[in-house]
């Protein structure tokens, strides 16, 4: 497993316990009773206790009283001159000595020309000095500023996750842009997630802000010399002392600050290979639970006497037109999503650490828990986004398997035809504002959809998922700016 997720499965695999011992208690209930317990006994998002908030704010008062220290030494570090003989043309040459005059002397292949008064050099022999910034003190400097960014980087990532989870349940109430059911699935899941969401969230942007002020300070001088000429020189670093870092102010900071971070280095907790399957089982718990209450609360609708059994779970949902199918696969690793209407669409939902996988289908997702693995869908129970994740999934679904584009997939009332360009039909729902467009890939010639909101305006959100920017109504991924991503081909491609 790479280092940065098991550095972050250290600090979640407590979280997903419950998960299994939910479905070891509660196999085989009906949809009211998983409603009545998701609400009452089991939490499907928390907030991640595991954050130490006074640590890091004990923390940050190291880092802030040792940058200016840093900061001036960016500004004017010690360094030693090397000195070095060089053969330069006259008008370079800014200082010469006697044996400068003893070396054009024996060097007539220097001289330009002779005259009565003497000769008159082309070329002279010098002394020139050169700035060495690699000295030992500035390569410990250069190795703790790197290691202040790598952990402002990775404590800010971690900030910035509960911070948009926070920001999603305070200012979304109002927003009438977010699905019916949406409402009610934050009410469900309020009393176990949200009850300190604003304590959590002011704590999170105070730290936040703080290690942006100290990130700014150091990125916007990394190419000043004493950390460019020394950063790639830290390879096999030692710590020692020396008269430098002893005697003089700021580099003894530095000295200290690094000895801090040498001395807090994490111990590798041991992880056996069967904590690692157990966490692994109870994360796909853990998606079975999650999968099921995202369908329930995005229209779709079961018969409340079915048994829901989780360890074979087989379960059909219908919504107007559609119908929905929830299994497992044959392996029973993965999770399948069959959407029908006019014809069948298969999505799959593959936890990451499933390798092989043989799997036929529309679309394959692989999803983790880890902010790391960047090219998985963020599954996590410390994020309360992911259920509309799995929404946006659903969505994909209906409207792939949908040919006449008559009911809309968001709200259930009736689409009309906007516009058709070239075959290329668009559709809008006056009711939602959904809009329901086709397009073709240029590159490949393979026709997708794209779905948005009718007139609404992106706005600026904290954090990297750029889906939440049309509150998880776009089926294809979009920029920061609003282009759209071809899903064939991965490239913008502007009308």
């Amino acid at each position: 497993m790479k280092k940065c997720l098991y550095d972050e499965l250290k600090l979640i695999i407590e979280d997903y316990k419950s998960s299994s011992d939910f479905l070891s208690l509660h196999n085989n209930i009906t949809i009211m009773e998983f409603d009545y317990y998701i609400i009452n006994k089991y939490s499907l998002f928390i907030v991640h206790d595991n954050y130490d908030f006074d640590m890091q704010a004990k923390m940050l008062d190291k880092l802030e009283y040792t940058l200016p220290s840093i900061k001036r030494i960016f500004a004017k570090p010690i360094i030693h001159l090397s000195e070095k003989d060089e053969i330069l043309p006259v008008e370079k040459v800014r200082l010469i000595n006697s044996k400068t005059i003893t070396h054009i002397a024996s060097h007539s292949e220097l001289w330009s020309d002779v005259t009565e008064k003497g000769i008159k050099p082309s070329k002279l022999l010098t002394n020139t000095y050169q700035d060495n910034y690699s000295i030992y003190e500035n390569i410990l400097f250069a190795k703790t500023v790197d290691c202040m960014l790598q952990y402002l980087r990775r404590n800010m990532r971690e900030l910035k996750s509960l911070m948009t989870s926070c920001s999603t349940l305070e200012f979304n109430y109002l927003e009438r842009v977010n699905h019916w059911d949406y409402f009610l699935a934050i009410g469900k899941l309020h009393t176990g997630y949200a009850r300190n969401f604003g304590k959590y969230y002011n704590k999170s942007k105070d730290l936040f802000d703080r290690m942006s002020l100290i990130n700014q300070a150091l990125t916007t001088r990394l190419k000043r010399n004493v950390y460019r000429k020394n950063h790639n020189k830290t390879k096999g670093f030692k710590l020692h002392n020396s008269n430098i870092l002893h005697m003089q102010k700021d580099y003894h900071r530095v000295y200290l600050l690094y000895k801090h971070f040498d001395n807090i280095k994490e111990t590798k907790t041991d992880i056996s290979k069967d904590d690692i399957v157990e966490f692994n089982k109870n994360y796909f718990s853990y998606l079975k639970l999650l999968s099921i209450f995202a369908i329930e609360h995005f229209n779709f609708t079961i018969d409340e006497n079915i048994k829901i059994d989780f360890d074979n779970l087989s379960l059909e949902f219908n919504y107007l037109k559609w119908t929905l199918k929830l299994g497992l696969t044959k392996d029973k690793q993965s999770i399948y999503i069959n959407i029908s209407k006019d014809k069948v669409y298969k999505a799959i939902i593959v936890p990451y650490f499933i390798t092989k996988r043989d799997y036929k289908a529309d679309e394959i997702i692989t999803v983790s828990p880890f902010t790391s693995l960047h090219e998985s869908e963020y599954i996590s129970v410390n994020d309360v986004d992911s259920f509309r994740r799995i929404q946006r999934i659903i969505s994909r679904g209906m409207v792939y398997s949908d040919n006449e584009f008559d009911t809309c997939f968001f709200c259930g009332e009736k689409l009309k035809l906007i516009s058709n360009d070239n075959d290329h039909n668009e559709y809008l729902c006056s009711s939602c504002h959904t809009v329901i467009k086709e397009n073709t890939c240029p590159i490949k010639g393979i026709s997708y959809y794209t779905t948005s909101i009718y007139g609404y305006k992106i706005r600026d959100q904290i954090g990297e998922d750029t889906s939440s920017l049309l509150h998880y109504r776009n089926i294809t991924n979009i920029t920061k700016d609003g282009d759209f991503i071809c899903p064939c081909c991965n490239k913008i491609h502007n009308d």
